[in-house]
């Protein structure tokens, strides 16, 4: 099933064209990188990005649908 993005991030006249999704991507891919001493074999920067977006996919897929 396809993971909603969550629509914008930011208002759009401050950034358009990221999502929430991209936002969590990126915070995701900031705390790998946070760590200087990170050497996960095997993991090109393409993999980093795809494991970082899997990892979004999960928050999106955890947020509740309905405020509560």
């Amino acid at each position: 099933m396809p993971i909603d993005a969550g629509g914008p991030a930011f208002s759009p006249a401050w950034k358009q064209g990221v999502t929430i999704r991209d936002w969590v991507a990126g915070q995701a891919l900031s705390g790998l990188l946070a760590d200087p001493t990170t050497d996960i074999p095997g993991m090109t920067h393409r993999r980093t990005a795809v494991e970082c977006y899997r990892w979004a996919d999960a928050m999106m897929a955890a947020r509740p649908q309905e405020p509560e």
